[in-house]
């Protein structure tokens, strides 16, 4: 599967928008702003979510054959 962005940058961006939304909350005192930024970090974890299940079903349809040698890469 060839992706344009690793799932780590969709982590990283889902940790800074909930901190960037908290900050902006307390700095301004607009409480309503976490639900922004927790809005956003739930859509990144699903996209993360959705990118996990894809490669798992993906796994199961096209299983390597077992390779006898592989005792030798320990």
């Amino acid at each position: 599967m060839n992706q344009k962005f690793p799932n780590w940058m969709f982590a990283a961006f889902a940790i800074g928008v909930w901190e960037l939304c908290d900050q902006i909350a307390r700095l301004w005192h607009l409480p309503n702003f976490r639900w922004v930024g927790g809005i956003i970090a739930a859509a990144l974890v699903c996209v993360i979510g959705v990118r996990y299940m894809i490669r798992f079903l993906r796994r199961d349809k096209n299983a390597r054959p077992p390779d006898d040698d592989d005792w030798k890469n320990y």
